[in-house]
């Protein structure tokens, strides 16, 4: 019988907490162990009364799936039974989907890897002069999609609508990874992978610059790894989604078969 993929590891999952029960789970049935260590707390803002921001655009982009949830349930507040006809625009497969459970059909999704570059490369996107859009976002996130979409001539409003802090918690679970005989840290963003460090003791700290073994998405958030000083090569998912972190997880710990 071929042994579990995870048998034996213990991944640190640091999704927000009330969206880590999904990975946490295909961990487990991995065979693996999941250590709940959330990085970020998601908190919404309230802006149901800017119904300003909604008003005469030709599109309203959505770029994760926490400005879906929290970006949606704004939009019925302010547009009520007009909701459904703002054209809905999606960062990824996990944005449309939480728009959908809102009662909102995305119009356009952006493809893998669920990215701003990925929905600027969309034919609809490459040539928006004189379009309207509001970006809806959490505080503090990515500026490049709305600047590149005003250089091509959009008029772009951003609204934020949650707040990403970093969690006051303790930071026990990673003393319980550092024990661990195998071990790996999933890590989905550059502010979770930044809270990471903020959190972590010295030593901690030491241990996973220089032992670490981390999942990450892609290119983006490793240039960032590197630039905090952590030395093992990562392994790099598709993109963010629990299925593609999954997938490379369970590559990479899938023990040789025998001939």
């Amino acid at each position: 019988m071929t042994p579990p993929p995870l048998r034996g590891t213990t991944v640190l999952v640091t999704r927000p907490r009330q969206q880590a029960g999904a990975f946490c789970a295909m961990v487990e049935r991995g065979g693996g162990r999941p250590l709940r260590f959330p990085l970020i707390e998601i908190r919404p803002l309230a802006v149901a009364a800017q119904a300003a921001a909604w008003r005469d655009v030709d599109g309203a982009i959505f770029v994760s799936a926490n400005a879906a949830r929290f970006g949606a349930a704004a939009l019925h507040a302010a547009r009520r039974d007009a909701a459904a006809a703002v054209r809905a625009i999606a960062i990824g497969a996990a944005s449309a989907a939480q728009l959908k459970r809102q009662g909102l059909e995305p119009a356009l999704v952006a493809p893998s890897p669920y990215t701003s570059e990925a929905l600027l490369a969309l034919p609809e996107m490459r040539r928006p002069a004189g379009r309207r859009y509001v970006v809806v976002k959490g505080v503090g996130g990515r500026g490049y999609l709305a600047d590149t979409l005003r250089q091509r001539g959009a008029c772009v409003r951003e609204l934020e609508v949650y707040t990403r802090a970093r969690p006051d918690i303790p930071n026990t679970p990673l003393t319980e990874l550092m024990r661990a005989p195998h071990a790996v840290a999933a890590v989905a963003s550059v502010t979770a992978l930044r809270h990471l460090f903020e959190m972590a003791s010295i030593d901690q700290a030491r241990w996973l610059r220089e032992r670490g073994v981390f999942l990450l998405p892609g290119p983006r958030v490793a240039a960032a790894a590197r630039e905090m000083g952590i030395r093992p090569p990562p392994l790099l998912a598709e993109n963010a989604t629990d299925a593609a972190m999954f997938a490379r997880l369970t590559a990479a710990m899938r023990p040789p078969i025998d001939c």
